[in-house]
């Protein structure tokens, strides 16, 4: 035989073994066994249970893992779908295993993990991974990327690391991306993550449409017509990052987790960070929505950007504990919503910009008030333990203040302390000035501020350097001021008076922005 036939033969025979296997959609009710290994599929569906119940084994113990690689016509990868908008007779599939999935397509809305109508289920008992790609459509409608969606009576768990990113793009229209959605919350119960020994990440969730763009870590929607008592449970520690939207002619916007309606639970570590849009949220939660952090010592919780809640028994209970734990940036509260933060044990709030709270309790904890930021409180201030203040000041018009508004009071423990941390402006006083840290204009006479406890500690923003020639004064009706220079007491009076007129100031200041 010739030698170049020898070789050609021997080449393509190489080659088929190089090649990955077909995928072959599995659509009946039963109980399958797929090898380990690498994959390709050009089908619309991997795995179907439309009413059927369906388990897939990773090699025969179901410790394996396949790497499935997919062509522009596969929409889907899990789909567990029943009747719609029927609470019995949905199918259900387990897989048990390692899936991990890299997919590319240009359909208007694209799930690659749906556990959908009718008590339909789906769980994972391995380790799941999703890289898609959504990209060349040009359409005036929505085109869109879900990669873990769950509606209507449908229960999802996934048992195991999950790592989840997308890409989408809409050269005409608009486009929403989320790495995990719930489109119609009734009767739905998710869960990722088994333990937090579990990783979670989400991450590099980007979305480009001309028209609005709009990218989500988590996503529950608020469809109309739909109880939305849904529950997310996000049971391993979590990393949600990088999630960006951008819009070439209307509007942008990315939020870590959002919720409509429903419970989302984050039960193990958790940072949000890197969110990057024109608006931009770590958490958010309307419509009657619950979010909530379970940080303890335990637990470390990093919170990179703003918090909103918003509604009538809407809520975000936020708790720091440890000193790697921190969140920078302002919460809003709006028509009814509340939010109640604990921190305690090292942990902080950095106050960047206008925000609120319910309830406010810090216990060994430190409340930072950046220049410009401030809290208005209507509620007992709580300050146990070696708890401090920190106030930052660029000038007297940008100082981090808190203001006691309604009924509010103080009540601070005897190691807490107040530090006020000044910039280079004040490095070449001569004269008296007075910086409003706790405004308590507007509270009755009758409510006891306990301030007395507390002692001062001045330092410039660079070294740490302290400052000398500061003091606290408590000025009555007015707050506690950090003040350079006492005056005789034959002018403390005039002090009292220029105080108010600086209180006065400042605030009409803060609220013509």
């Amino acid at each position: 035989m010739n030698n170049n036939l020898h070789f050609f033969i021997a080449a393509l025979f190489l080659s088929e073994l190089a090649s990955a296997a077909e995928f072959k959609t599995i659509e009946q009710s039963g109980i399958f066994e797929v090898e380990s290994g690498e994959y390709e599929s050009s089908q619309m569906v991997l795995i179907d249970s439309y009413g059927k119940n369906i388990t897939v084994n990773v090699d025969t113990d179901g410790g394996g893992s396949v790497n499935i690689t997919t062509g522009l016509s596969t929409t889907w990868a899990l789909d567990s779908y029943g009747n719609y908008d029927s609470k019995s007779g949905g199918g259900s599939i387990i897989w048990n295993g390692g899936l991990y999935l890299n997919m590319r397509t240009a359909y208007n809305d694209f799930k690659p993990i749906l556990a959908n109508d009718g008590n339909s289920s789906i769980k994972l008992n391995g380790n799941l991974s999703v890289c898609a790609e959504n990209s060349g459509a040009n359409s005036r409608y929505s085109h869109n990327t879900f990669l873990i969606a769950n509606e209507f009576y449908s229960k999802s768990e996934f048992n195991g690391d999950v790592d989840l990113s997308a890409t989408t793009s809409n050269s005409a229209g608009d486009s929403i991306g989320a790495g995990v959605i719930v489109l119609r919350g009734e009767g739905v119960d998710m869960s990722l993550g088994d333990s937090s020994g579990d990783k979670i990440k989400i991450h590099g969730i980007s979305t480009i449409a001309n028209g609005g763009a709009e990218s989500y870590g988590i996503y529950g929607y608020n469809y109309g017509g739909y109880n939305l008592n849904y529950v997310i449970n996000v049971k391993g520690s979590a990393l949600i990052e990088d999630i960006n939207a951008r819009s070439e002619s209307s509007y942008s916007y990315a939020a870590g987790a959002e919720i409509h309606g429903g419970t989302l639970n984050f039960m193990g570590d958790l940072t949000i960070k890197d969110i990057n849009a024109e608006t931009t949220l770590a958490l958010a939660a309307y419509n009657g929505g619950t979010i909530n952090i379970k940080g303890d010592s335990d637990r470390t919780v990093k919170i990179e950007s703003d918090i909103e809640v918003a509604g009538g028994g809407s809520s975000v209970n936020l708790y720091l504990s440890g000193s790697e734990s921190y969140m920078v940036g302002g919460i809003s509260e709006f028509e009814g919503g509340a939010a109640t933060v604990s921190i305690s044990e090292g942990a902080a709030w950095y106050i960047n910009k206008n925000s609120s709270a319910a309830s406010l309790e810090i216990d060994g904890g430190v409340l930072v008030l950046e220049s410009g930021g401030r809290l208005e409180y209507g509620s007992k201030l709580s300050i146990g333990g070696e708890s401090q203040l920190v106030f930052f000041s660029d000038n007297p018009g940008k100082t981090g203040n808190i203001a006691l508004i309604g009924s509010a009071y103080v009540d601070a423990s005897e190691s807490a302390i107040i530090k006020v941390v000044l910039g280079d402006y004040y490095k070449d006083l001569t004269g008296e000035c007075y910086l409003l840290l706790i405004d308590t204009t507007g509270i009755v006479e009758s409510v006891d501020l306990d301030l007395e406890n507390l002692s001062g500690i001045f330092v410039w923003e660079d070294g740490g350097e302290s400052a000398v020639g500061w003091s606290l004064e408590f000025a009555d009706g007015e707050g506690l001021y950090a003040v350079y220079n006492i005056p005789e007491p034959s002018v403390i009076a005039m002090f009292f008076s220029m105080a108010a007129l600086l209180s006065v100031f400042l605030r009409r200041k803060h609220y013509a922005k």
